[in-house]
Parts: structure tokens; sequence; C-alpha cells
């Protein structure tokens, strides 16, 4: 499935999630990987959506100021 793509792309260094740890802005960067992606979705550590757009860029930067510390 398309879940399980995102997640091997990223254990395999195509799409790059930093800094991380963060406090202001997380970057998103898909320019190594080759998967046609659309939608990004971020969910907490118990399943609630906090955050979900369109890939518009190969970097996204999000702001994350304003989500409580934890796991995402």
């Amino acid at each position: 499935t398309l879940l399980i793509t995102m997640y091997q792309a990223i254990a395999e260094g195509e799409i790059g999630i930093y800094p991380n740890p963060a406090n202001n802005l997380i970057n998103i960067d898909f320019s190594r990987c080759q998967l046609t992606l659309s939608q990004v979705t971020i969910m907490s550590i118990t399943g609630r959506m906090v955050y979900s757009n369109l890939q518009t860029s190969d970097i996204m930067k999000i702001d994350i100021t304003d989500w409580a510390q934890g796991v995402y």
C-alpha cells in the first residue's frame, strides 16, 4: 500500500524530515523521493490528525509552533 511505501521511503532516506527534534518548524524533503505524493497528513501518537495539506513543493515547511510537545 502507499502508506507502507512512504514508511519505506523514509527509512531508506528518500524522504527527509528535519530537524528532529524540532521546536518551531519542520521540513519534509521529497526531492529524492520517486513517489508522486499529493496529501501529507501528520498524526499525533494518539491518532489525532494535527496537520493535513497538499504537497506543493519538493520541500514542505510546516510551522509547529502551536503544537503540543510530543511524538508525531
